[in-house]
């Protein structure tokens, strides 16, 4: 897809942009990108559930898929810890879409067990907005962030969130 900015992905993408983080094919991790400033409105509304900005967060990983069977990307939480307070805002990536229904039919592919799911992995991508799972304040500040699902720690990375004409 021809995205020009981050600020372009849709939120809640699950796919590979021009901005997810490259994935290390010989290792396990998560690794996370975003703009180095996002420029807000306080009193603006940037997408369709009200928040006032669109901090657009890339997110790659590379995981075990038994690790991902038992927690999901839903089980990774996202940490903000404001530079010039020091206050930390943390929240899970949980969806807010209803799960679909279960199917009448019975899978006849079921997932396989014990060692040989621990050996596959899973590569996947997700962007998403900061906003839309933490409450921080509409005010210029500098975050660290970072997510983790379980022992696995994504690299750090530092945003800047400034008024718009400041």
């Amino acid at each position: 897809m021809g995205y020009g900015t981050p600020f372009e992905v849709p939120p809640g993408l699950r796919a590979r942009t021009p901005f997810s983080p490259p994935v290390d094919p010989d290792g396990y991790g998560i690794w996370i990108a975003a703009p180095e400033t996002v420029e807000f409105d306080p009193a603006g509304r940037a997408d369709r559930v009200g928040n006032f900005a669109y901090v657009p967060i890339s997110l790659s990983y590379h995981l075990e898929n038994a690790l991902l069977e038992r927690a999901g990307v839903d089980g990774m939480t996202v940490v903000a810890t404001s530079t010039s307070t020091g206050r930390v805002y943390s929240a899970k990536l949980e969806e807010d879409d209803p799960a679909e229904p279960p199917s009448e039919e019975p899978n006849p592919n079921p997932p396989m067990k014990g060692m040989q799911l621990e050996l596959e992995s899973i590569e996947g991508y997700y962007t998403f907005n900061l906003l839309h799972f933490l409450e921080l304040p509409p005010t210029s500040d500098r975050y660290r962030l970072h997510v983790t699902l379980e022992t696995f720690q994504s690299n750090v990375i530092e945003v800047a969130m400034a008024r718009q004409g400041s």
